[in-house]
């Protein structure tokens, strides 16, 4: 070992403390400056590379890759969120359209019903009765199939 991973190693010690004292302390900030400095420790032990060296190789992956890294983690997040967010808005729909369905069965099934009572109440023909109805349940059927979800 020569002197750049000795003094690696006594950074990933000192690193690690840091960040445990700061995590029981609530210090995020701490923790944060402890994380990097074990990770400062892991390249010069790895590496062998001088303080600075490993100091500035640290500070170009939080400067170049960590900002992609945090999009691509956010994006993660948003696209599991929405999933979970449209996985309920793709049931509710589907119990809506079920819900709409099973109401447009009854009305069907009293349609003749409901076109005897056209007929007596507007005095319409018999044929007459049953097209209106037939227009108003198509009109209906439409409006539940347009209607955004």
């Amino acid at each position: 070992m020569n002197k750049d991973q000795i003094e690696g190693q006594w950074k990933i010690m000192s690193g690690a403390i840091k960040r445990r004292w700061s995590e029981v302390a609530h210090d995020w900030d701490g923790v944060i400056k402890g994380s990097a400095t074990e990770i400062v420790g892991h390249l010069q032990k790895e590496f062998g590379l001088a303080r600075n060296d490993a100091e500035a190789a640290w500070e170009r992956w939080r400067s170049e890759v960590l900002p992609e890294a945090r999009i691509a983690a956010q994006w993660a997040r948003f696209e599991e969120v929405m999933a979970e967010r449209w996985s309920a808005a793709k049931f509710s729909a589907h119990q809506a359209q079920e819900t709409w369905a099973l109401r447009i069965a009854a009305v069907e099934a009293e349609a003749d019903e409901v076109a005897d009572r056209v007929r007596a109440r507007y005095e319409v023909t018999e044929a007459e009765a049953k097209q209106r109805v037939a227009g108003w349940l198509a009109d209906v059927r439409h409006w539940i199939e347009t209607r955004p979800s």
